[in-house]
């Protein structure tokens, strides 16, 4: 069969041998494997990772907010596949993850437990709809959850005083978007914030610059991520300093010009 890779003004179709085909109670659960990218998982017709790449994502997505915010424990909204909950765990971070759609985790762990999906037999697992958890007092929470352009109501002012409820008063809270989107997440969070930082990292199986911001009340220590010395397969302080605010004033018809 062939995925689709979306975006909001792009779809890339891309071969896939499918290991594992079904529904479950939300959408469409395919894992494959492509020549090009490994293993894949797709959700709705749309990769979610690659093996190949993941790293790149989900490290700049997990490290540096981790690194400067020097977080006791976590929540991630979302993320059901267990690869950025790993990067957390690894860190020594108290994590929990809350989840909708129970199937997307017993699949990843059936198929991509030694990326990462391991992570869901140690984080704290609750099944339920980001929107209507009320749980926790958390120093760092990602929002990793669908698309903007594929529901936005996930983003409008209302969603994001939910997610700050979930935080404490000097916590930070992370959200991740393609290219485009980026300035429509930020409108509806600015007004919350204090600060913020928007970084970005070139996601090859995404076909798309993929971009990452931070929130908080407090300042986001920087220099703390630009001098640290962790280093993963991808990130590393110099790579972040390289992509670090290349996604601050993205004009939202960038692709249509380009």
């Amino acid at each position: 069969m062939k995925i689709r890779v979306l975006g909001p003004s792009y779809s890339i179709e891309v071969p896939l041998k499918v290991l594992e085909n079904k529904n479950s109670s939300y959408q469409q659960i395919v894992v494959g494997e492509s020549e090009g990218f490994g293993k894949c998982l797709v959700l709705d017709g749309e990769i979610q990772f690659a093996t190949v790449d993941e790293y790149i994502y989900h490290e700049m997505l997990a490290y540096p907010p981790a690194i400067a915010s020097g977080a006791k424990n976590a929540l991630i909204l979302g993320g059901g596949d267990g690869l950025l909950a790993r990067r957390l765990l690894d860190f020594g971070i108290e994590t929990s993850i809350v989840e909708l759609d129970k199937e997307v985790m017993e699949t990843c762990k059936k198929y991509f437990y030694e990326e990462g999906s391991s992570s869901l037999d140690e984080a704290d697992i609750i099944i339920g709809d980001a929107l209507e958890y009320t749980g926790g007092n958390y120093d760092l929470i990602y929002v990793d959850l669908i698309d903007y352009y594929k529901e936005p109501a996930l983003y409008n002012r209302e969603a994001m005083e939910h997610y700050k409820s979930l935080l404490n008063d000097s916590g930070i809270i992370v959200f991740h978007s393609d290219y485009p989107d980026m300035p429509k997440i930020k409108e509806a969070a600015t007004p919350l914030f204090k600060n913020s930082i928007t970084y970005a990292a070139y996601v090859p199986s995404f076909f798309s610059l993929w971009t990452f911001a931070m929130f908080s009340d407090n300042k986001i220590d920087v220099e703390k991520i630009e001098k640290s010395d962790i280093r993963g397969r991808y990130f590393s302080n110099d790579m972040f300093w390289r992509y670090k605010d290349k996604a601050v004033d993205v004009d939202p018809n960038y692709w249509e010009k380009s």
